[in-house]
Protein backbone atom coordinates (compact mmCIF):
# COMPACT_ATOMS: atom_id res chain seq x y z
CA UNK A 1 0.00 0.00 0.00
CA UNK A 2 1.20 3.38 -1.19
CA UNK A 3 0.36 6.31 0.63
CA UNK A 4 -0.33 10.05 -0.46
CA UNK A 5 -0.60 12.91 2.49
CA UNK A 6 -3.97 13.13 1.86
CA UNK A 7 -4.05 9.35 2.79
CA UNK A 8 -5.21 8.17 -0.46
CA UNK A 9 -3.70 5.36 -1.44
CA UNK A 10 -2.78 2.37 -4.04
CA UNK A 11 -2.50 -0.93 -3.64
CA UNK A 12 -0.05 -3.28 -5.93
CA UNK A 13 0.10 -7.13 -5.13
CA UNK A 14 3.52 -8.66 -6.08
CA UNK A 15 4.11 -12.23 -5.85
CA UNK A 16 7.68 -13.23 -5.51
CA UNK A 17 9.78 -16.82 -5.07
CA UNK A 18 12.29 -16.95 -3.02
CA UNK A 19 14.05 -14.48 -0.43
CA UNK A 20 16.08 -12.98 -3.43
CA UNK A 21 14.06 -11.57 -5.69
CA UNK A 22 13.44 -7.51 -6.61
CA UNK A 23 10.67 -6.21 -7.95
CA UNK A 24 9.91 -3.07 -9.90
CA UNK A 25 6.20 -1.57 -10.11
CA UNK A 26 4.92 2.11 -11.37
CA UNK A 27 2.78 3.62 -9.36
CA UNK A 28 0.88 7.45 -9.78
CA UNK A 29 1.60 9.22 -7.03
CA UNK A 30 5.15 9.89 -4.66
CA UNK A 31 4.49 7.82 -1.55
CA UNK A 32 4.67 9.49 2.70
CA UNK A 33 4.25 5.95 3.62
CA UNK A 34 4.19 2.65 2.35
CA UNK A 35 3.12 -0.55 3.69
CA UNK A 36 3.31 -4.56 3.57
CA UNK A 37 0.35 -6.52 3.70
CA UNK A 38 -1.68 -3.27 4.86
CA UNK A 39 -5.06 -4.82 5.97
CA UNK A 40 -4.58 -8.08 7.07
CA UNK A 41 -4.11 -8.88 10.88
CA UNK A 42 -2.45 -11.68 10.96
CA UNK A 43 0.96 -12.82 8.82
CA UNK A 44 4.50 -13.76 8.28
CA UNK A 45 4.78 -13.89 12.17
CA UNK A 46 3.62 -10.79 12.63
CA UNK A 47 0.56 -9.27 14.43
CA UNK A 48 -0.53 -5.71 13.21
CA UNK A 49 -3.04 -3.27 13.79
CA UNK A 50 -3.78 0.48 12.97
CA UNK A 51 -6.07 2.93 14.63
CA UNK A 52 -6.63 6.85 13.34
CA UNK A 53 -6.43 9.04 16.13
CA UNK A 54 -8.39 12.02 17.01
CA UNK A 55 -8.61 12.87 20.17
CA UNK A 56 -6.49 13.15 23.26
CA UNK A 57 -7.20 9.61 25.10
CA UNK A 58 -5.43 5.98 25.56
CA UNK A 59 -5.46 4.00 22.35
CA UNK A 60 -5.06 0.32 23.17
CA UNK A 61 -3.35 -1.89 20.36
CA UNK A 62 -4.25 -5.94 21.59
CA UNK A 63 -2.70 -6.99 18.29
CA UNK A 64 0.06 -4.92 18.18
CA UNK A 65 0.64 -5.07 21.98
CA UNK A 66 1.25 -1.72 22.63
CA UNK A 67 -0.87 1.42 24.30
CA UNK A 68 -0.93 4.85 23.95
CA UNK A 69 -1.53 8.02 25.64
CA UNK A 70 -1.71 10.72 23.45
CA UNK A 71 -0.82 14.38 24.61
CA UNK A 72 -1.25 16.05 21.82
CA UNK A 73 -3.55 15.20 18.55
CA UNK A 74 -1.95 17.73 16.03
CA UNK A 75 -3.26 19.39 13.70
CA UNK A 76 -5.46 17.30 12.61
CA UNK A 77 -5.71 13.06 12.60
CA UNK A 78 -2.74 10.45 12.49
CA UNK A 79 -2.75 7.13 11.42
CA UNK A 80 -0.19 5.24 13.75
CA UNK A 81 -0.11 1.02 12.66
CA UNK A 82 1.46 -0.85 15.38
CA UNK A 83 3.34 -4.39 13.65
CA UNK A 84 4.88 -6.60 16.23
CA UNK A 85 7.25 -8.87 15.02
CA UNK A 86 6.80 -12.63 16.95
CA UNK A 87 11.00 -12.71 15.06
CA UNK A 88 14.19 -11.49 16.93
CA UNK A 89 15.59 -8.49 15.04
CA UNK A 90 18.60 -7.45 13.19
CA UNK A 91 21.56 -7.13 15.36
CA UNK A 92 23.77 -4.25 16.18
CA UNK A 93 25.73 -3.15 13.85
CA UNK A 94 28.24 -1.81 16.59
CA UNK A 95 27.63 -3.20 19.81
CA UNK A 96 30.70 -2.12 22.36
CA UNK A 97 28.87 -2.16 25.26
CA UNK A 98 27.92 -5.80 24.69
CA UNK A 99 24.26 -4.79 24.75
CA UNK A 100 21.89 -8.22 24.09
CA UNK A 101 18.79 -7.96 21.91
CA UNK A 102 15.46 -9.98 22.43
CA UNK A 103 15.60 -13.26 20.28
CA UNK A 104 11.94 -13.20 20.75
CA UNK A 105 10.01 -10.29 19.17
CA UNK A 106 10.13 -6.68 18.25
CA UNK A 107 7.70 -3.60 16.97
CA UNK A 108 7.73 -1.50 14.32
CA UNK A 109 5.45 1.58 14.41
CA UNK A 110 4.16 3.09 11.10
CA UNK A 111 2.05 5.40 9.84
CA UNK A 112 1.13 9.89 8.91
CA UNK A 113 1.67 11.54 11.91
CA UNK A 114 -0.32 15.08 12.13
CA UNK A 115 2.21 17.62 12.48
CA UNK A 116 2.52 18.68 16.52
CA UNK A 117 0.93 14.52 17.48
CA UNK A 118 2.67 13.64 20.44
CA UNK A 119 2.13 10.43 22.54
CA UNK A 120 3.44 8.73 25.04
CA UNK A 121 3.89 4.54 24.63
CA UNK A 122 3.54 1.53 26.86
CA UNK A 123 5.93 -1.72 25.80
CA UNK A 124 4.74 -4.70 28.14
CA UNK A 125 7.95 -7.09 28.47
CA UNK A 126 6.65 -10.43 30.60
CA UNK A 127 9.33 -13.65 31.33
CA UNK A 128 6.67 -15.43 32.94
CA UNK A 129 6.33 -18.91 31.57
CA UNK A 130 2.77 -19.40 32.50
CA UNK A 131 -0.31 -19.53 30.15
CA UNK A 132 -2.12 -16.68 31.30
CA UNK A 133 -1.16 -12.59 30.54
CA UNK A 134 -1.08 -10.87 26.97
CA UNK A 135 2.47 -10.73 27.28
CA UNK A 136 3.62 -14.28 28.79
CA UNK A 137 6.70 -16.42 27.44
CA UNK A 138 7.73 -13.31 25.08
CA UNK A 139 10.75 -12.33 26.95
CA UNK A 140 11.74 -15.39 28.50
CA UNK A 141 15.04 -15.05 27.29
CA UNK A 142 15.85 -11.42 28.83
CA UNK A 143 14.71 -12.57 32.14
CA UNK A 144 16.21 -16.03 32.83
CA UNK A 145 16.78 -14.51 36.71
CA UNK A 146 14.83 -11.42 36.72
CA UNK A 147 14.17 -8.36 34.29
CA UNK A 148 16.65 -5.98 36.35
CA UNK A 149 18.56 -5.60 33.02
CA UNK A 150 15.35 -5.42 30.21
CA UNK A 151 15.66 -1.83 28.38
CA UNK A 152 13.90 -0.62 25.08
CA UNK A 153 16.41 0.05 22.66
CA UNK A 154 15.17 2.13 19.01
CA UNK A 155 16.01 2.37 15.48
CA UNK A 156 14.57 4.90 13.15
CA UNK A 157 14.67 1.74 10.05
CA UNK A 158 16.90 -1.12 8.98
CA UNK A 159 19.56 1.18 7.53
CA UNK A 160 20.65 2.71 11.09
CA UNK A 161 21.70 1.26 14.41
CA UNK A 162 20.00 0.30 17.66
CA UNK A 163 19.98 2.78 20.14
CA UNK A 164 18.93 2.67 24.21
CA UNK A 165 15.68 4.55 24.77
CA UNK A 166 17.54 7.29 27.67
CA UNK A 167 13.76 8.88 28.51
CA UNK A 168 11.57 6.23 29.72
CA UNK A 169 10.51 4.91 32.85
CA UNK A 170 10.41 1.42 33.71
CA UNK A 171 7.28 0.45 35.94
CA UNK A 172 8.06 -3.49 37.31
CA UNK A 173 5.20 -5.29 38.14
CA UNK A 174 6.68 -8.63 39.55
CA UNK A 175 10.45 -10.13 38.88
CA UNK A 176 9.90 -10.79 35.40
CA UNK A 177 7.33 -8.52 34.25
CA UNK A 178 6.28 -5.13 34.07
CA UNK A 179 6.49 -2.55 31.18
CA UNK A 180 8.27 0.58 30.06
CA UNK A 181 6.47 4.23 28.99
CA UNK A 182 9.00 5.97 26.43
CA UNK A 183 7.81 10.14 26.93
CA UNK A 184 7.70 10.22 23.02
CA UNK A 185 7.05 7.78 20.21
CA UNK A 186 8.57 8.34 17.17
CA UNK A 187 8.27 6.51 13.95
CA UNK A 188 10.61 3.83 13.79
CA UNK A 189 11.37 0.34 15.52
CA UNK A 190 11.69 -1.16 19.04
CA UNK A 191 12.95 -4.18 21.08
CA UNK A 192 13.79 -5.42 24.66
CA UNK A 193 17.19 -5.85 25.33
CA UNK A 194 19.35 -6.13 27.97
CA UNK A 195 21.65 -3.26 29.23
CA UNK A 196 25.80 -4.37 29.25
CA UNK A 197 24.44 -7.70 29.32
CA UNK A 198 27.06 -10.42 30.29
CA UNK A 199 24.73 -13.58 28.79
CA UNK A 200 27.26 -13.83 26.30
CA UNK A 201 29.90 -15.87 29.00
CA UNK A 202 28.68 -19.12 29.70
CA UNK A 203 27.74 -19.68 33.77
CA UNK A 204 30.92 -21.62 34.75
CA UNK A 205 33.09 -18.78 32.77
CA UNK A 206 31.82 -15.91 34.59
CA UNK A 207 32.67 -18.05 37.96
CA UNK A 208 36.00 -18.27 36.89
CA UNK A 209 36.81 -14.77 35.38
CA UNK A 210 34.33 -12.35 37.32
CA UNK A 211 35.90 -9.41 38.83
CA UNK A 212 34.45 -8.61 42.32
CA UNK A 213 34.33 -4.56 41.98
CA UNK A 214 32.38 -1.42 43.51
CA UNK A 215 31.69 1.65 41.73
CA UNK A 216 30.95 5.09 44.16
CA UNK A 217 29.59 7.13 44.30
CA UNK A 218 26.90 6.16 41.83
CA UNK A 219 24.84 8.58 40.81
CA UNK A 220 28.26 10.91 40.42
CA UNK A 221 29.24 14.20 39.74
CA UNK A 222 32.78 15.27 39.15
CA UNK A 223 34.34 12.34 40.48
CA UNK A 224 33.82 8.54 41.67
CA UNK A 225 35.59 5.14 41.83
CA UNK A 226 36.21 1.84 41.17
CA UNK A 227 37.54 -0.50 44.00
CA UNK A 228 37.73 -4.04 43.64
CA UNK A 229 38.13 -6.55 46.43
CA UNK A 230 41.43 -7.46 45.96
CA UNK A 231 44.89 -6.18 43.83
CA UNK A 232 44.31 -7.61 40.75
CA UNK A 233 47.09 -10.07 39.72
CA UNK A 234 47.33 -8.79 35.96
CA UNK A 235 46.55 -5.25 34.66
CA UNK A 236 42.71 -4.84 33.07
CA UNK A 237 41.49 -2.51 30.89
CA UNK A 238 38.61 -0.20 32.10
CA UNK A 239 36.34 1.75 29.24
CA UNK A 240 33.50 3.63 29.85
CA UNK A 241 31.16 3.94 27.07
CA UNK A 242 28.12 6.46 26.21
CA UNK A 243 24.46 5.30 25.25
CA UNK A 244 25.48 4.61 21.79
CA UNK A 245 28.50 2.89 22.47
CA UNK A 246 30.77 5.98 21.89
CA UNK A 247 33.81 5.41 23.80
CA UNK A 248 34.23 8.19 26.37
CA UNK A 249 37.24 6.85 28.63
CA UNK A 250 39.90 4.12 28.94
CA UNK A 251 43.06 2.91 31.24
CA UNK A 252 44.59 0.17 32.23
CA UNK A 253 43.88 -1.22 36.04
CA UNK A 254 46.86 -2.36 37.81
CA UNK A 255 45.63 -1.55 41.79
CA UNK A 256 42.64 -2.15 43.88
CA UNK A 257 41.59 1.94 43.94
CA UNK A 258 41.04 4.08 40.33
CA UNK A 259 39.58 7.43 40.54
CA UNK A 260 37.99 8.99 37.38
CA UNK A 261 37.44 12.34 36.63
CA UNK A 262 34.10 12.71 35.10
CA UNK A 263 33.25 16.38 35.41
CA UNK A 264 34.26 17.08 31.53
CA UNK A 265 31.10 14.59 30.43
CA UNK A 266 27.20 15.10 30.21
CA UNK A 267 24.71 14.44 32.29
CA UNK A 268 23.44 10.89 31.46
CA UNK A 269 23.75 6.87 31.63
CA UNK A 270 26.90 5.73 30.99
CA UNK A 271 28.43 1.94 30.95
CA UNK A 272 31.73 0.84 32.64
CA UNK A 273 33.16 -2.31 31.20
CA UNK A 274 35.91 -4.40 32.61
CA UNK A 275 37.75 -6.28 30.73
CA UNK A 276 41.34 -9.59 31.40
CA UNK A 277 42.70 -10.00 28.08
CA UNK A 278 39.49 -9.05 26.12
CA UNK A 279 37.17 -10.78 28.12
CA UNK A 280 34.39 -9.22 29.87
CA UNK A 281 34.91 -9.63 33.52
CA UNK A 282 32.47 -6.70 34.60
CA UNK A 283 30.18 -4.15 33.82
CA UNK A 284 28.27 -1.58 35.09
CA UNK A 285 25.89 1.29 34.46
CA UNK A 286 26.80 4.73 35.73
CA UNK A 287 24.95 7.69 36.05
CA UNK A 288 25.95 11.15 36.01
CA UNK A 289 24.10 14.14 37.52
Amino acid sequence: SFFKNDWGKVVKKVTMSGATNTFTINIPHSPVYCALNYDSKIGDATSHEVKVIKTLSTINYPLGKVSLQVQNVGADSSLVRVVHNYVKPDGFKNNPALHKLSDQHFWKIEGILSPGFVSKARFNYDGNKNNSGAYAYLDTLLTLVNADSVNLFYRKNAGDDWRLVVYANKFPAGPKSGFIEIDTLKLGEYSFGNVGDTNALSIEESKNYKVDAKVYPNPAKQKCSIELKENPKKQYLFTLLDVNGKMMLTKNISSKLTNLDVDQLAKGIYFIKIEDAGRLVYSQKLFLE
